[in-house]
């Protein structure tokens, strides 16, 4: 009866020390595939380029709007949209300076506005 005894406690154990590691194995795993995709997507290379201004465009939601620059940079054939600053104004024709951010395994591109070079005209 003791063997049986026994082997019935240890059976027990077994099954309670599984769902303690378990849990903290599937915790660890879950942290890492988390921190993996917040620096993964993170960017990798900052390039500066020069464009024009050609044009802009609002975008209205709830907490207010966003103002998108529309920028002719010499090496895409489509334009570019960039964040514009809350305190920036709209110059049309002017030279920017903005930087392309990409993230490391992706062909994704992100660009953000440095600043205006010339005032339209110039």
């Amino acid at each position: 009866m003791r063997r049986e005894a026994k082997q019935t406690l240890d059976r027990e154990m077994a099954i309670i020390r599984w769902q303690k590691y378990g849990a903290v194995l599937v915790v660890a795993l879950v942290l890492c595939m988390g921190g993996w995709s917040v620096l993964g997507t993170q960017p990798q290379d900052a390039e500066p380029l020069i464009g024009v201004v050609e044009g802009h465009h609002v975008l209205l939601h709830d907490e207010g709007h966003t103002r998108f620059l529309l920028v002719r940079v010499p090496d895409r054939e489509r334009l570019i949209r960039v964040v514009l600053p809350q305190r920036s104004p709209f110059l049309a024709g002017a030279k920017v300076e903005v930087y392309r951010n990409r993230v490391a395994d992706s062909s994704r591109e992100r660009y953000l506005f440095k600043r205006y070079l010339t005032q339209p005209g110039e």
